[in-house]
């Protein structure tokens, strides 16, 4: 079993037609456990419901109504979960059809996956690996990461004084660093992030997320 953990505020519509839309797709889906730790969301009436109507794996959820935070809503999300096996990704991520298979073969006690996604660029949506085209290979991020639960607490999680993306998991790399780990990076066919605004330009709300369902 691996457990994917994502934090959550807002980007419902995201998560289905992204990440879990990608986790119905993937071979071995049973073995599969989304945990997700959520700050509040308002776009959906009821995120559980929500995320249920999608995904009928299994689904661990729990929420907090304060301001988002990546670090604590990460932290949570590996910390709920009672395998040992997780996967920190976000809820624009779209996951191979062999994510499983690759999960198990590349974490375990010694090593820690950091795969290189594809990053798409704004107007487009289908999903076609062409550098410098439809987007990049993001060697500059090392946020989605596949690593044991136990190392993770051992390691320290991530340091909740970070509130900004990407200062967070560059924290985290250099603790890793410093221990005695393998860190498996490569490129990763499949794996996608798919393009969205800056938080600032983030306003789903009710009403947007009626008006997508429609549309989807």
């Amino acid at each position: 079993m691996i457990a994917i953990c994502v934090s959550v505020k807002n980007r419902s519509l995201n998560l289905k037609n992204y990440l879990i839309d990608s986790m119905n797709q993937c071979n071995d889906k049973q073995d599969i456990i989304l945990s997700v730790f959520d700050f509040g969301s308002t776009d959906v009436p009821n995120l559980k419901q929500y995320i249920q109507e999608y995904w009928k794996g299994e689904l661990i959820l729990n929420s907090k109504n304060e301001p988002f935070s990546r670090t604590i809503g990460i932290n949570n999300a590996v910390e709920q979960v009672d395998c040992d096996k997780v996967f920190i990704c976000d809820s624009d991520m779209t996951l191979p059809s062999n994510f499983v298979r690759q999960a198990t073969n590349k974490i375990d006690e010694r090593k820690i996956w950091f795969p290189i996604c594809f990053s798409m660029y704004k107007g487009y949506r289908e999903r076609v690996i062409s550098p410098k085209i439809t987007g990049w290979w993001r060697k500059e991020g090392y946020g989605i990461m596949g690593i044991l639960k136990s190392n993770f607490i051992s390691v320290g999680k991530y340091d909740t004084n970070f509130s900004e993306w990407g200062a967070e998991d560059n924290n985290f790399l250099l603790r890793i660093k410093n221990g005695d780990f393998k860190i498996v990076r490569k490129r990763c066919k499949g794996l996608f992030h798919n393009y969205h605004p800056r938080d600032s330009e983030w306003h789903m709300n009710s009403r947007q997320y009626k008006h997508h369902k429609l549309k989807s």
